[in-house]
């Protein structure tokens, strides 16, 4: 899909220069992006304050890139594109998320074809080269004992993990010399893993310090385990790794209870971070289901934010219905998550009222 550009008369060499200078010595003078700190306003900001200037693609993303080793954590490819396409929208500019993720380099030793001048977007009948899936060669199922330093670590049943490895989206390997579990499916499109002591990954070369670390060429709009979902009639979607798992466990719960007929295929599928759009592949798999969709209660907003986009997403696909569990409306216990939610359960913590599948697919 080729830029749409706004009609103004093009501005002289001089001032582009003088623009790009002023644009770069802002971007070198701002604070970081810190998630949980206003982290997303700050990286649109400074984002927009480069689009405005008049200068190629080429610098805006190389200068993004700069500042994004500054932030806190930094951003992933992804997102760092679709904030770079809607600041573009400010302008009367429109790109393709999708083209950008082909064309635009993101660690130093990536191979890029753009040219030294201004950028553009490949023709829509162009075929784009396929991207480069993860390598996951020495992941896959765990021990017994994997297993269940992974359940006590986050409090997740030995069944729902095992069903969870069965269904091939929780997977074991080893990652630098460390013990970590991760999350993957058929599609091949993503690999994010975590450590399976609990700790986070220690800074290295440009990545701060991180609980998940993303296996190169990880997409973090695939929603982890929707192929393995086209044959159900509800999915639940939710955020994030140890969520993901905690529903594979919550669903059998409440299959045990009767809140879920066994008849009732119900699946679900995780989107790895709450800042990025659905992937356009996957979208159309969610057409004749039932959604409900668990989205985190955190301070920044970022979890409802996001689930409102894929909710939108779900429903333009084609979804019969896709609707919201609050975890804000429980009052019996603080939980933020599903994964607190089966935590705060098992403490006897959650009102009968409450169950989170209750009347959504029994």
């Amino acid at each position: 899909m080729k830029a749409i550009r706004n009609k103004k008369s093009p501005p002289t060499a001089n001032r582009i220069r003088t623009e790009a200078e002023q644009a770069h010595s802002f971007v070198q003078e701002c604070e970081p992006a810190v998630s949980g700190q206003g982290g997303h306003n700050q990286l649109y900001k400074v984002v927009c304050k480069m689009v405005r200037s008049n200068i190629t693609l080429k610098e805006i993303w190389e200068w993004v890139r700069d500042y994004n080793t500054r932030c806190k954590p930094p951003w992933s490819k992804p997102e760092l594109i679709h904030k770079v396409v809607d600041a573009y929208k400010t302008v009367g500019i429109h790109y393709c998320e999708t083209d950008l993720m082909v064309a635009l380099p993101f660690e130093e030793t990536d191979e890029t074809s753009l040219a030294d001048g201004d950028f553009t977007v490949p023709a829509a009948s162009k075929t784009l080269a396929p991207r480069a899936k993860p390598n996951r060669d020495g992941f896959g199922p765990g021990t017994q004992d994997q297993l269940q330093q992974l359940s006590s670590l986050r409090r997740i049943s030995i069944p729902g993990l095992r069903w969870a490895q069965d269904r091939g989206v929780l997977v074991f390997g080893y990652f630098a010399g460390l013990s970590v579990y991760g999350v993957t499916d058929s599609s091949g499109a993503v690999l994010e893993i975590r450590r399976l002591d609990g700790k986070i990954f220690p800074a290295v070369g440009n990545l701060s310090e991180r609980k998940s670390h993303a296996i190169r060429g990880s997409s973090k709009r695939w929603p982890v385990g929707i192929l393995e979902a086209r044959d159900a009639s509800h999915i639940i979607v939710m955020e994030g790794i140890p969520d993901f798992l905690t529903a594979h466990d919550l669903i059998l719960r409440e299959q045990s209870k009767g809140s879920i007929a066994a008849v009732t295929p119900c699946a679900p599928v995780a989107m790895l971070s709450a800042n990025v759009a659905i992937d356009d592949v996957a979208r159309p798999i969610f057409k004749g289901k039932f959604v409900r969709i668990f989205y985190h209660n955190d301070a920044s907003g970022a979890g409802w934010k996001g689930a409102r986009r894929w909710q939108q997403q779900i429903i333009e696909a084609g979804a019969f219905s896709c609707d919201f569990f609050h975890f804000n409306k429980i009052i019996t216990a603080a939980v933020k998550d599903l994964n607190d939610y089966v935590v705060a359960m098992d403490a006897g913590q959650i009102a009968s009222d409450h169950q989170a599948l209750g009347g959504f697919c029994s």
